[in-house]
């Protein structure tokens, strides 16, 4: 079945529009996989932090839902690719250029020692056991969160850890930074299918600055496709400012440099952890650089890479950190060109919007559980992770609906007796003017009534509201929906 419930007719009516319109592109092998998955997909993310036996309801449907992740014909990509397309169809739409923030997490079920098949996720064989998950999520420039484009999940092998110190003599692709690399390619396939005029920027943090990137999306820019890299800098690189020039180091190159402009950018608190301090909300003021250089081949450049990739690369350093606080020092290498100051602090402010894509693993770590789900083997967890993914967007998107202009309607994000509900809630607790009785609900509106059931208190001075009290209204308003639509139908008043 390659369309999931197409026409009207055919349509699932209890089901939400948009679980149908994420898992159209799938290919079931089997009609009822479909309506499973439409369900399960439906029940998670009404409820995202429950248990499956909680969301799923009765034992029957519980058991149904096990042998749905247990099928041997449904896997991680598979059950992804619909939203892929869903993903790529909204961005084709965009005028501007589309943000595609990729980065690595790993998914701790050290707890879960009944689960088979898990691996490593630390340097030691023996230590922690999980998984990874390599991402890429799409954001537009007024960030709406697009959807996933590629996602790739692993499990490391045990026999295999300890090989760091090796690193420098194995091929590229046996390396596990090789999916920095394989994404790329897979990314740009994709985008040459469905979105070839649309110009898309990939940003990753420092992991993600290896020589073969670039060397791709050199590649990739004498093909005339509008895919560029922007790259937090790792390497000291080896680089030409000019031709004829002699060659010097990145780092010191930019610091050369003269200012170009300041910036004010806002850094979110920050909680302690492994390797970083904890750090308090500020206002950091960044002076701005740019220059465009040639980087020069890598040591380890594979046979056929050209002997240097023009880019640009802008420097972002905070001058006067407040006492106790390590300053804010980006340097970052893009193929998009940086030909003034204006370009370059859009770089920046690009760059900035990268923290998305861990705000994004925090939901499928803490407003989904990823990591207290107990099941039994590691495929099981690779399909809940894939619907999990869906669902994570989803919460997401909301969260920005919510933040752009009031006059976008909440129907067009939720569906129609959830705004019914919010409504009736707002009427109730005097939230609602006499004047607007009879206006249209607003997605921002809904999103503030969600997040006061999350326990956001909605004052004058509060900033809008977060992801967290978001998850956590939507699994008070799924009660809640859920007994507004018992006394509808008892009452039987439509």
């Amino acid at each position: 079945m390659n369309e999931l419930c197409t026409d009207e007719s055919a349509r699932t009516s209890t089901l939400p529009l948009w679980i149908e319109e994420e898992l159209a592109g799938c290919q079931w092998p089997d009609k009822r996989l479909g309506k499973r998955a439409c369900k399960l997909l439906d029940a998670m993310s009404r409820q995202p932090q429950s248990t499956f036996p909680q969301c799923c309801g009765d034992a029957a449907q519980t058991k149904a839902a096990y042998r749905f992740f247990d099928h041997a014909e449904l896997d991680f990509a598979s059950l992804l690719e619909g939203h892929y397309q869903a993903s790529w169809q909204r961005i084709s739409q965009s005028a501007d250029p589309v943000l595609l923030l990729e980065d690595s997490t790993a998914m701790n079920f050290e707890g879960r020692p009944a689960t088979q098949g898990l691996g490593p996720i630390g340097t030691r064989a023996d230590g922690a056991q999980g998984l990874w998950l390599h991402s890429t999520l799409a954001m537009s420039q007024e960030g709406c969160c697009l959807g996933f484009v590629h996602a790739q999940c692993w499990v490391r092998d045990a026999t295999k850890a300890g090989r760091r110190h090796q690193r420098h003599q194995r091929e590229l692709e046996d390396k596990e930074s090789y999916r920095w690399v394989s994404s790329l390619h897979c990314i740009a396939q994709q985008a040459r299918q469905r979105a070839a005029q649309v110009p898309l920027i990939r940003i990753t943090d420092r992991e993600g600055d290896l020589w073969a990137v670039l060397v791709e999306a050199h590649r990739r820019g004498q093909a005339d496709e509008p895919l560029h890299v922007l790259m937090r800098s790792r390497h000291d690189r080896q680089v030409r400012a000019s031709a004829g020039q002699p060659q010097g180091s990145l780092w010191t190159l930019l610091s050369q440099g003269a200012c170009a402009a300041t910036q004010s950018l806002a850094l979110p608190a920050r909680g302690a952890k492994e390797g970083k301090a904890a750090r308090a909300a500020r206002q950091a003021v960044l002076e701005v650089r740019y220059t465009a250089v040639h980087v020069l081949a890598a040591t380890q450049s594979a046979k056929g890479d050209p002997a240097g990739v023009d880019c640009w690369a802008v420097e972002a350093l905070e001058t006067e950190p407040p006492a106790g606080c390590e300053p804010l020092h980006w340097r970052l290498l893009t193929t998009w060109p940086v030909r003034d100051a204006q370009q370059a602090l859009e770089v920046l402010r690009w760059y900035s919007v990268r923290w998305q894509i861990e705000v994004m693993h925090k939901v499928l770590k803490s407003g989904l559980g990823i990591e207290q789900r107990a099941l039994r083997t590691e495929e099981r967890l690779e399909a809940v992770l894939a619907l999990s993914l869906i669902v994570a967007w989803r919460i997401m998107n909301l969260m920005h609906a919510g933040r752009q202009e009031r006059s976008r309607p909440a129907s067009e994000v939720l569906e129609r007796d959830e705004c019914l509900l919010l409504q009736v809630i707002r009427q109730h607790k005097g939230r609602c003017k006499d004047s607007e009785s009879g206006e249209v609900l607003s997605a921002r509106q809904a999103m503030e009534e969600i997040a006061r059931l999350g326990g956001w208190l909605g004052r004058k001075r509060d900033p809008p509201p977060g992801i967290v009290v978001l998850w956590r209204g939507m699994q008070c308003l799924d009660a809640q929906l859920q007994g507004f639509q018992l006394a509808v139908k008892l009452m039987g008043n439509r």
